[in-house]
């Protein structure tokens, strides 16, 4: 019976440090980048290393120079970015997913200039993740 306490009071104090775990973390995604524009087709491969703090709603990408707002936290996707542009000068689109449950690694950059079709790009990421122990965010030193 007091064994049950201990342990019952044990998985309580560790609760906030597991569940803290789980909202910080890195990833590291790898796949394939297809580019299609005026100039061709190409496919190559890609990869990122995310962090994130979802209790903050932040991520950064590479070697973190800038934090980013989380666009869509759910319980089973991360969805980065997620925006569009609808202009006479410019219809861009870029929207970066992640699902939580497979690990799989979707985004899509298209830029079209009417007017100006040898500007015209799309963008294709396709990939996996896997999760790693957070990195940290970067403390930089700046000037100002």
């Amino acid at each position: 019976m007091k064994l049950a306490r201990i342990t019952a009071l044990a998985s309580l104090l560790m609760a906030p440090a597991a569940l803290a775990a789980g909202q910080q973390f890195d990833l590291i995604c790898k796949g394939t980048l297809k580019s299609s524009s005026t100039t061709g087709d190409k496919s190559e491969p890609f990869e990122t290393h995310l962090r994130f703090d979802l209790e903050r709603g932040k991520y950064c990408e590479q070697k973190c120079r800038a934090l980013f707002d989380i666009a869509s936290i759910q319980p089973g996707s991360l969805t980065l970015t997620d925006k569009r542009v609808d202009t006479p000068s410019e219809d861009s689109f870029i929207r970066i997913s992640i699902n939580r449950e497979t690990g799989e690694y979707a985004g899509t950059s298209a830029w079209r200039t009417p007017g100006r079709p040898e500007l015209n790009v799309i963008l294709k990421y396709t990939g996996t993740c896997e999760a790693y122990p957070f990195s940290g965010f970067p403390d930089l030193q700046t000037k100002f």
